[in-house]
């Protein structure tokens, strides 16, 4: 079908103008709402002083967003939060 491509999680036939990353709309939820979970987790650690929690989660966030194409629009990017941790990976 012309216009028209497997979901790379469920196999759904979606539209291309509804994947996002490879992803229908109910698969890219999915990841969105876990990723947002890990954003969660890095605040709290942050906000309680945990950096070592902080920077495992950022880890997490990195290693999902490689993992399958989606970023949270209004989070801050991995390496704005390594940068708040003082990670020596994030560029200056």
């Amino acid at each position: 079908m012309i216009g028209y491509r497997p979901c790379k999680v469920c196999g759904a036939e979606t539209h291309v103008v509804d994947l996002t990353a490879g992803l229908c709309s109910a698969c890219k939820a999915e990841r969105t709402e876990t990723l947002a979970a890990l954003q969660r987790k890095f605040d709290a650690a942050v906000l309680e002083g945990d950096s070592e929690t902080a920077a495992a989660a950022v880890d997490e966030i990195a290693a999902y967003q490689e993992e399958w194409g989606v970023r949270l629009k209004d989070a801050p990017s991995v390496e704005q939060m390594r940068r708040v941790l003082g990670d020596s990976r994030a560029s200056i």
